[in-house]
């Protein structure tokens, strides 16, 4: 079966001996990249599964790396290490199931990170036979630490290579605050329980500091290939499709201050219950230990409150700065759209000049201005000469080429005050102000050899335009503007049945044979 390739090519050969000698090297460009452009839609999707085939293969390898480190007796041995605190242990535990669940989770989204956390976490705590509603609650803080690193960096727009100060602060404070909220399953196993309140701190303390390191472990690897990996993920969007939303920051919100109400709420419960218990075995233990137990505690839990409230803020303050950034920026696109519409209602799209409607505006208040101080104004109407020629030997592309041309020389050969416009067509309007008509001929005659001098060498070395002009002064009197209009065109009229590239003025205005006679080049 013929490739994409072929089928261009047969049809090339087919369509050549229709084209000329000169259109051969054009059509067989345009056929090749055709050709390629074909392949690649064609190849796009098979490329898109390969890359699909092997991100499934990295997570499955990921998931057995997850089980076999908490199902290996010898693995339980090299990740859980004791640190001594007091008169007590913490039991720190490394997970391995996190640590990959929040790499997945920061590239490729909360669907493959939240699933390799909670199966790695359910099977861990089967496999140290907790009961059923901690496994569920084991399983239901790992996503929630997920879900707020995950919103976390879609609320503002901070990437996870560590390549700024700022992104390497985000990412501790996200750190942070995630295994504050991953550690709450110690807390809430304890409340439900109703025991275990001496040894709540040191349990608690312990998970913290252990998914602390889970994220201090990621440093290195961020600070060395984050910057790389972050570049291989901007060429698959697709894949990816990380993009800051408003929806993101609101629910992103809204689930720190949840969690933050959860963990004041526990954290106030069980300190009260510790209290009491301590309280009960206080003649055994004395006043001062019940005291400075309760006083440790207070002060832990407060810490932490402390540093998740300037954590938070700090969040805020980012997702306030990214959208106030975002307002401004799109009220300054607003009013630059605002003043392009407005150009656009003002000014004619090809030459840049006032369209008719705007010239006819300002030119009305220009002659009542003008009638009330007594001064003269002149009014030019131009036609380009066998414009028609023009579009049908060079194209109508051609033509819009030489209007947008004159449109720009216009300007150059008139006084700020004065108002130039397209009429409609090739034709062109111009009002001087203060102008009587033997200065406006000195004008329209200095027009008039400026266009027929222009050149146009990218449409052609040859081509040369010529314009016919009409002139006419207003009177005092008579300040209507659409009969100032009416006596131009009669004596555009005119220009344009002597010859063409000449000058015509009213004659109403004028004797005959003064400045009134026409020029021509």
């Amino acid at each position: 079966m013929p490739d994409a390739a072929d089928i261009f090519s047969s049809a090339a050969d087919e369509a050549a001996c229709h084209l000329p000698a000169s259109s051969l090297l054009d059509a067989q460009t345009e056929v090749d990249s055709g050709a390629r452009m074909l392949r690649f839609r064609l190849l796009r999707p098979v490329a898109q599964r390969g890359i699909v085939r092997r991100l499934a293969l990295a997570w499955f390898l990921s998931l057995s790396l997850c089980l076999l480190s908490v199902g290996w007796p010898a693995a339980e041995s090299w990740l859980s290490l004791s640190l001594p605190w007091q008169a007590e242990v913490l039991p720190l535990v490394l997970a391995p199931g996190m640590l990959l669940a929040i790499l997945w989770t920061l590239w490729f989204g909360i669907a493959l990170g939240g699933a390799l956390a909670l199966l790695s976490a359910l099977f861990a705590a089967w496999v140290m036979h907790f009961s059923l509603p901690f496994i569920l609650l084991s399983g239901a803080t790992h996503l929630l630490a997920l879900l707020i690193l995950y919103l976390g960096y879609r609320a503002v727009p901070m990437r996870p290579d560590l390549s700024s100060g700022d992104n390497l602060l985000f990412f501790l404070m996200m750190v942070t605050v995630s295994a504050t909220f991953a550690s709450l399953d110690v807390l809430v196993g304890v409340y439900a329980s109703q025991s275990g309140y001496a040894q709540l701190l040191s349990l608690w303390l312990g998970r913290w500091l252990g998914m602390l390191a889970n994220f201090a472990l990621l440093l290195p690897l961020l600070w060395l290939y984050g910057r790389r990996i972050e570049r291989a993920l901007d060429r698959l969007p697709w894949l990816t499709r990380r993009r800051v939303r408003l929806t993101y920051s609101l629910w992103t919100t809204a689930l720190l201050l949840l969690a933050l109400l959860l963990y004041v709420f526990l954290a106030v419960r069980l300190h009260g219950a510790y209290v009491a218990q301590a309280f009960v075995h206080y003649d055994r233990i004395g006043w001062p230990t019940v005291a400075l137990s309760a006083l440790q505690v207070l002060q832990i839990i407060h810490i932490v409150l402390s540093v998740l409230v300037v954590f938070i803020a700090y969040f805020f303050y980012q997702i306030l700065q990214h959208w106030t950034g975002t307002l401004k920026r799109t009220a300054s696109q607003l009013s630059l759209l605002n003043r392009k519409l407005a150009e656009l209602a003002l000014t004619d799209e090809l030459t840049g000049l006032y369209n008719r409607r705007h010239f006819m505006e300002m030119a009305r208040r220009e002659l009542a201005n003008a009638e009330r101080h007594g001064m003269p104004c002149s009014l030019l109407l131009i036609d380009i000469d066998h414009f028609k020629q023009v579009n049908d030997h060079y194209g109508h592309l051609a033509g819009d080429q030489v209007l947008r041309i004159l449109g720009r020389l216009l300007p150059v050969l008139l006084r700020p005050s004065d108002l130039a416009a397209r009429y409609g067509g090739e034709e062109l309007v111009v009002l001087l102000r203060h102008t009587p008509l033997d200065e406006a001929l000195e004008v329209a005659e200095r027009i008039r050899q400026a266009i027929a001098a222009q050149a146009y060498p990218d449409l052609s070395a040859s081509l040369r335009v010529t314009v016919s002009l009409g002139v006419a002064e207003s009177r005092v009197a008579e300040p209507d503007l659409d009969w100032l209009i009416e006596r131009a065109d009669r004596a555009l009229y005119r220009a344009k049945d002597g010859g063409r590239n000449r000058i015509e003025c009213d004659p109403g205005a004028w004797a005959a044979g003064s400045v009134c006679s026409g020029s021509s080049g």
